[in-house]
């Protein structure tokens, strides 16, 4: 859902009552362009790596070292080099350097050895346990009482860090995939050509404002690529040919055939910059949700993005460069709210 902050943002519109342009002029729709972009890159962002298990920690190491110091000396002596040094033994002992499970487990094992040399800490530990003034026979026994409840946590932790790092890759991948419906209107992004039926809403008519039109889950242009498609594309009678970018060379009209529509992103893309952001969070794209809304305009009781005069937005400089929210208004957002791209990232965000 949208923050209440979103739609305080979202209320704070332009209420046109006309203008007296004569035409749309070129880069008009320049800022709605760059914020869309913004959106668009970020499903080229590659799913964020599952980060280490934190919860639970303290408890499974207080175990850990708590088996630790009640170990007989001749286990706890083997993390201390014979030297006579003094220093930690890193390496594995000779007798079992080729054995898996002590090769897993040193590393573990030197970590609660090296944790409680500390006398301060291991006074702690002992009084947190309760056996700060235990009998050597009493300590022995919790020692041989531990020892399955020490394993038994060894063996849940390492499942639920198992467990953890699988629901995160599933949540990175979900979270790609929702990116590319909210952009590419599919779950991958496509290796060649766009899907008219995919960045548009199937069915939809031939015609520059049948595609660019409409409110809530039936609006035609139903992802990012779609919109953006409505604000750049030159119209087929009178278009402008840099309503969005200030390309070298004139991008071909577009009169509105549902099936060419992807050609316009061919060449519109080739400006749609990649994001400066490095990884995918709530608040960032809650932010760019909230850039382009606020960009919206009302003229008498309908919302429009990108440059509109007239009648419709129909690609004409004498009409409309433009998306129309038909009946949007500070009190009905839900005719822009529920647009298939933007009902995604508020339900995702």
């Amino acid at each position: 859902m949208m923050s209440k902050e979103t739609l305080a943002l979202a209320a704070v519109v332009f209420m046109l009552t006309g203008s007296c342009d004569a035409a749309i002029e070129k880069l008009a729709n320049k800022a709605e362009f760059e914020s869309l972009c913004e959106i668009a890159a970020l499903a080229d962002l590659e799913a964020e790596a599952a980060e280490e298990l934190k919860g639970g920690d303290a408890a499974y190491e207080a175990i850990r070292d708590l088996n630790m110091t009640l170990s007989p000396p001749q286990w706890t002596k083997m993390f201390k080099k014979d030297n006579g040094t003094g220093d930690w033994e890193t390496t594995v002992p000779e007798p079992m350097k080729n054995n898996p499970f002590w090769q897993k487990m040193w590393p573990t094992w030197l970590k609660s050895a090296q944790s409680v040399a500390n006398e301060n800490k291991k006074e702690t530990l002992m009084a947190s346990a309760g056996l700060k003034d235990a009998a050597e026979n009493v300590l022995q026994l919790v020692y041989i009482k531990l020892l399955p409840i020490a394993e038994a946590a060894e063996h849940l932790h390492a499942q639920l860090k198992q467990h953890t790092a699988v629901d995160k890759i599933k949540a990175a991948k979900d979270c790609k995939q929702e990116l590319n419906q909210i952009v590419y209107g599919q779950t991958t992004k496509p290796s060649g050509a766009l899907e008219q039926d995919a960045i548009f809403k199937t069915g939809t008519k031939d015609g520059h404002s049948n595609h660019c039109e409409g409110a809530g889950t039936a609006h035609p242009a139903s992802t990012v690529i779609g919109t953006i498609i409505c604000l750049c594309a030159q119209g087929a009678v009178s278009g402008l040919p840099h309503a969005c970018i200030e390309a070298n060379t004139q991008k071909p009209r577009w009169n509105g055939n549902h099936n060419t529509g992807p050609a316009q992103w061919t060449d519109i893309s080739k400006f749609c910059g990649p994001t400066a952001a490095k990884k995918v969070a709530a608040s960032l794209l809650r932010n760019k949700l909230t850039a382009v809304q606020t960009k919206l305009r009302i003229q008498v009781s309908d919302g429009y993005l990108g440059a509109f005069l007239q009648n419709n937005c129909d690609g004409d400089t004498a009409n409309g460069i433009c998306v129309k929210f038909t009946s949007y208004t500070p009190t009905a957002q839900q005719h822009f709210k529920d647009v298939p791209w933007v009902k995604k990232i508020s339900d995702f965000a």
